[in-house]
């Protein structure tokens, strides 16, 4: 049973916008942060779910230091997208202007 492991995410907060895609170690911390299986993305995505892994993301590749609940707070929209259609994204780059921290 092979799962796609990457999720691409466009978050927008204080007018700025960031692309994350997540790694395999940010869906295994979602799974253990939440205690649910990556497989059930497939069918229901919850805000809290999305901003979680915008978040690891982001702070695996030292692009915020804000932790979760000041992540949260910053966050003003997420959306969930393809990473097959986002070429950066396939080097788990993130892009981001003026998210604080």
């Amino acid at each position: 049973m092979q799962q796609k492991m990457e999720v691409s995410l466009t978050a927008e907060a204080g007018g700025d916008t960031f692309i994350v895609t997540t790694s395999l170690g940010d869906m295994v911390a979602l799974e253990e942060q939440f205690d649910i299986a990556v497989s059930d993305l497939q069918t229901k995505q919850k805000m809290g779910w999305m901003v979680f892994l915008a978040w690891h993301a982001a702070s695996r590749v030292k692009k915020t230091s804000l932790d979760l609940d000041a992540f949260k707070a910053a966050v003003d929209t997420i959306e969930v997208s393809d990473p097959a259609g986002d070429d950066e994204g396939k080097d788990e780059e993130v892009r981001r202007t003026g998210l604080p921290g």
